[in-house]
């Protein structure tokens, strides 16, 4: 299915490839039983995607079995006389597209900066990188945002251990792992309120959610989250412990046992 997600969205790909791969997705579902998404954000953006498909999984078993993982890394929180006197660190993670908000990103940081904040962003990922120096050159942000291009998944980790918060603007979202990930180290998460995402932020307790689009409301809470450790350190601890709890790799096993024990009795 993730092979057949890349054909669905990706440029450039031969119509008819595109074409076959798309009929056999849709012959994977007209001959199940029963059929799982990851959340249900992805079932939501499968059927904004595919319309068609929702006639034939209303007649199918349909469950939702959320992902979990697991991390090594536990992220220290520093003091608010520390906080206070040094720059605050912004990550962003993910592919440089509309997609997940990057532009909202390099505009928050401008505003933030012209408005006096002592702040940094590191950028991984990959895409057009262009624009994205000369946005960086035209607004004096060489010494603000720092592109750090593809690392591995350890140097992903650790900046999220240097980080005070994740900045994810997505305009769509399916299931974000690097949110995810955020939640299990205790990375402070500002995020929009789309998709996916509200299943891993709920009613703002372990976030700041946004709505989409809104770079006001990005850049507010961005500064919230600055300005309030407490605030920031208390959403944190609540992400960590709900991700701990619902979206670990045993909480991940024992939704599929369960699945799995019900499928082997039909």
């Amino acid at each position: 299915s993730q092979a057949l997600n890349l054909v669905r969205v990706r440029k450039g790909i031969n119509p008819l490839v595109k074409k076959i791969n798309l009929l056999r997705e849709k012959g994977g579902y007209e001959n199940s039983e029963f059929v799982s998404f990851p959340s249900r954000g992805a079932m939501d953006t499968l059927l904004e995607d595919r319309p068609d498909l929702a006639s034939i999984l209303k007649d199918k078993k349909v469950e939702i079995l959320y992902t979990g993982i697991m991390t090594k890394f536990k992220k220290d929180f520093v003091a608010d006389s520390d906080m206070k006197n040094r720059n605050k660190r912004l990550l962003f993670v993910g592919r440089l597209v509309e997609e997940k908000g990057f532009d909202l990103v390099l505009e928050a940081m401008k505003i933030l900066k012209n408005s006096g904040y002592d702040i940094s962003l590191d950028v991984v990922g990959f895409g057009d990188l262009d624009p994205v120096r000369k946005f960086v050159s035209d607004n004096d942000l060489g010494k603000t945002v720092f592109l750090r291009g593809v690392l591995s998944h350890d140097e992903v980790l650790k900046l999220m251990l240097d980080a005070d918060i994740l900045v994810a603007p997505h305009r769509k979202s399916v299931f974000d792992l690097v949110m995810l990930e955020a939640m299990h180290v205790g990375l402070p998460i500002v995020s929009t309120s789309v998709g996916g995402n509200l299943e891993l932020i709920r009613s703002e307790k372990e976030g700041v959610l946004v709505k989409v689009n809104d770079l006001n409301g990005l850049v507010d809470g961005i500064r919230l989250m600055i300005e309030d450790n407490a605030l920031r350190m208390g959403l944190a601890d609540n992400a960590r412990r709900y991700a701990l709890d619902f979206f670990s790799e045993e909480a991940m096993f024992k939704r599929y046992s369960r699945f799995f024990e019900e499928v082997s009795k039909k």
